[in-house]
């Protein structure tokens, strides 16, 4: 195995981490579609928290070894073995990967935190029930 496959197998868990944050979030969604009330930018919100990581951990998942190979291009044709540079590699986008879940996960807090200080900006919509 070369390094593309190695980090193909990192880019599927890395789909499963993102599935599993995903589906975590779909709870605001379930809110949204029982209170008509809230509209507009909350609703983005929890669209976006929620069904984006979900497709992309499906096309991450299904096609592990084109992401990987656009990532990290094939230099060396031994399929059997891994030099230390190549290990070295894999091991630097590991971490990379692990990051940017993590990155990807404290954006989205980021943006709750924004609307919540900042409702003049992002507005949301309310509508009057009485």
């Amino acid at each position: 195995m070369n390094s593309t496959y190695y980090f193909g197998i990192i880019v599927r868990l890395f789909s499963i981490a993102l599935f599993i944050y995903g589906v975590g979030k779909l709870e605001f969604l379930v809110n949204f579609t029982y209170d008509e009330r809230v509209l507009g930018p909350s609703l983005l919100y929890s669209i976006s928290s929620s069904i984006l990581p979900v497709l992309i951990s499906i096309i991450l998942w299904f096609f592990p070894l084109t992401v990987a190979g656009k990532i990290l291009p094939t230099t060396d044709n031994s399929p059997n073995s891994i030099n230390p540079h190549s290990f070295l590699t894999v091991l630097i986008l590991a971490i990379g990967t692990y990051t940017f879940y993590y990155a990807v996960e404290l954006s989205r807090f980021a943006e709750l935190f924004t609307l919540a200080i900042f409702p003049s900006s992002t507005t949301l919509l309310i509508a009057n029930v009485g």
